[in-house]
């Protein structure tokens, strides 16, 4: 009766480890989402930043400043050509801090406020963990594969043939709830049927 405690045991393992994989890619879900959500808004904010700038301050302020220039040199043409290569300059500096000014912040902010996980791994750390469980889940099937021993004769067959049974009906029942609580965890609701 010990290979059915054994296998009992490690069935538990087996199932709690199973849960805890199924938590740890939620939370990798999770920060994937955030991320891709984060890259989205910091390249609408990006995308509205450059307008903003290109197409209201410093057009009228380009325009001033190219008409000054233009009558200081002579050459209204001189004037708009080199306030043209200023705000080209600034458009240019924008783009090359776009990473430090907007993608990071709003990657934090919306890795703060969206990506809140039960725990306060990084992403990296999280893949880390979600590859040592499957690793511990395949060790606990090679174990459960590995403590079989063969009956020695015919009683003690039918009697692991019955406990089998239960044993598989237990494990039909755990299973069950098992798939209830990931529907829980990833919040899927099922719809009930009106009559």
């Amino acid at each position: 009766m010990t290979f059915f405690k054994d296998t009992q045991d490690t069935l538990t393992h087996l199932l709690t480890e199973v849960r805890h994989n199924a938590d740890l890619q939620k939370q990798v879900v999770q920060r994937d989402v955030a991320n891709g959500i984060g890259s989205l808004l910091s390249a609408l904010s990006i995308g509205a930043a450059i307008l903003l700038l290109a197409n209201t301050f410093l057009f009228f302020a380009c325009m001033a400043l190219a008409h000054i220039l233009g009558e200081s040199l002579g050459s209204m043409a001189a004037g708009y050509a080199i306030m043209g290569g200023i705000v080209m300059m600034f458009l240019g500096i924008v783009y090359a801090y776009r990473d430090k000014w907007f993608k990071r912040p709003i990657m934090n902010i919306v890795q703060n406020t969206i990506g809140k996980t039960a725990s306060n791994a990084t992403t990296e750390e999280l893949r880390q963990q979600l590859s040592e469980s499957r690793q511990r889940i395949g060790e606990q099937m090679q174990e459960l594969r590995e403590s079989y021993e063969a009956p020695t004769n015919h009683f003690e067959k039918m009697t692991r043939m019955a406990t089998l049974g239960f044993k598989l009906y237990e494990g039909y029942r755990l299973g069950q709830g098992l798939i209830k609580s990931i529907g829980t965890v990833f919040g899927s609701k099922k719809k009930k049927s009106r009559r």
